[in-house]
Parts: structure tokens; sequence; C-alpha cells
């Protein structure tokens, strides 16, 4: 180990050489992102997405770790101390590698590869990769990667036969859970376009009542007008422009029985209904 780099840094470079598993290392070293803004922006030089908590493509190897190297190579030892508090301990690293979380990962890793394979195969690779030399860190080692074994095997991810262990994997769960995810996401299109087509209809019946309440006010009105004796049935229309906006141009010809409406700029046109439903005197 290098000892002018930080001891977490000297640490995450040695797990990434050492290790197989590389995603499992990134996922365990991501957690000094937020105390250590140098290695968040490495992170985000190789395409880290921390909503996702992933790198959006695998990072080299050798480049990550040379950046790394680059990035702390020029700490001096007030700096190194600086990052005392997120370093780790020789007790803490010890912990840290043989965490259940990563050390299930390498067990994973190491299972896939060797099939079938025995418990002592499993521990030896692993002392291995790690270099482990103190009968304490062996022992110790060894106990964990039985919790590991026994955590896959309840998982249902790894058959024991004896006392060889065979990776399963999921399976025809695993096609099982595809099913299940992309008959939920049909099912929430579905949705989706049923929630779409109900607040239309509910729109239009909106509408159509509105039109239908002021359809009846006009005929209650009009009922209760008394209608003169001359008077007679004639269609009016009118025709709202702003002058200043747009020009109209009507025609018709000899008997009125077509009309020609000519515009300079776009114009809406309402019905009778339409109208009505915007007369609140005449609805009320």
């Amino acid at each position: 180990m290098r000892e002018d780099l930080p001891s977490h840094i000297n640490e995450f470079i040695h797990d990434l050489k050492s290790c197989n598993d590389l995603s499992s290392v990134f996922l365990y070293y991501s957690r000094y992102l937020h105390c250590d803004p140098y290695l968040h922006s490495i992170f985000l030089d190789f395409g880290y997405n921390p909503e996702k908590g992933d790198f959006q493509d695998p990072p080299s190897l050798s480049l990550f770790i040379e950046k790394l190297q680059e990035e702390y190579s020029n700490f001096t030892l007030p700096v190194k101390r600086s990052y005392s508090d997120i370093s780790e301990t020789s007790s803490d690293k010890n912990r840290s590698n043989k965490g259940l979380k990563i050390l299930s990962a390498r067990v994973k890793s190491i299972l896939i590869h060797k099939r079938p394979t025995s418990y002592r195969e499993v521990a030896e690779e692993l002392i291995k990769e790690m270099h482990m030399v103190s009968k304490t860190e062996e022992k110790n080692i060894l106990r964990r990667v039985y919790d590991a074994l026994n955590v896959l095997i309840a998982a249902g991810v790894v058959i024991k036969n004896g006392k060889e262990y065979c990776w399963k994997g999921l399976g025809d769960k695993e096609n099982y859970f595809c099913d299940i995810v992309e008959e939920t996401i049909s099912e929430n299109t579905f949705l989706s376009i049923r929630a779409k087509k109900i607040s239309s209809k509910r729109n239009n019946l909106q509408t159509l009542t509105e039109r239908f309440l002021a359809m009846r006010s006009l005929i209650t009105r009009n009922l209760q007008l008394s209608k003169p004796k001359d008077s007679m049935d004639f269609p009016l229309v009118f025709v709202a422009v702003a002058e200043d906006e747009n020009k109209m141009t009507i025609e018709a010809n000899n008997t009125c029985s077509t009309m020609r409406l000519k515009f300079r700029k776009q114009m809406e046109i309402f019905n009778g209904s339409e109208i009505l439903t915007q007369c609140p005197k005449i609805i009320n």
C-alpha cells in the first residue's frame, strides 16, 4: 500500500485488484461518497448515477485505479488526517472485508465459476483473494463463509448435496418474476388508458349536462313569456368580430339560402347550445 494515499483509498484499490465481483466493491465504497468529494467526483466522471446507485456502464478497472492514484497522489499529511474519521482501522478493515453482504456476493461469484464446490474450497478461494495470513482472520473467514452459504441456501439460490454446494440461481422463479413485471406494466398501461377514457367521458358528460340545463332553462323562460300575436319566427345570426384584430365579409345568394363568410384570420364558431352555456343568467 502507498503511504501517500488516504487509508480508505488504499483499501479501495486493494479490493478492486483482489476481488472478482467488482460491482460489490463499488457498492461498498460508495458509502464514502457523501464525505469524500474527490471520490464522489471520480465516480461521476466514470458515469455513476447517484439516483440508481450504479454506473451506466462498467468502468475500466485500470483507468479507475489510475484515476484514484492520480487524484490522491499529492495529498499531504494534514489532508490525509482530515480523512482519518472515514478511514478504517485494522479491525474495521477485517469487518468490512468479511461483512456478510459483500462476502455473500463473493461467495456467489465463486459458486458460479466452480460448480459444484465444497465449503473448504470456497473458503480457501476467499482467503487467497483477501491475502489472509493470520490464523485468527482465517478462522473468522471460515465462520463467515458458513453464514453466507446458509443465507444463500435459505434464499433458494444455492443447493447443498452432502458436502458440495452448487449455484442454482432463481431458475423458474426468475422467469416468474419477469412475467409478473411484464403483467404489472401491461396492467398499468391498460389502467392508464382506461383512466384517460373515463376522464374524457366525464368531461363530455359535464358538457352535455350544462347544455341540457341551459336548454331547459331557456325553454322554461320562453314558455313563461307571452308571445305577441303579430310576431313571426326568423332565424337570426350573431357574429362578433374584433375589428382591430380581424375583418369578416358576408356574401349571400339571391334567395339567401347560402351564405359565404370570409375571414382575414382564423375564426371560432359556436352553436346555440354552446352560447347558452356561456349565459349564466339564462342558466339560472
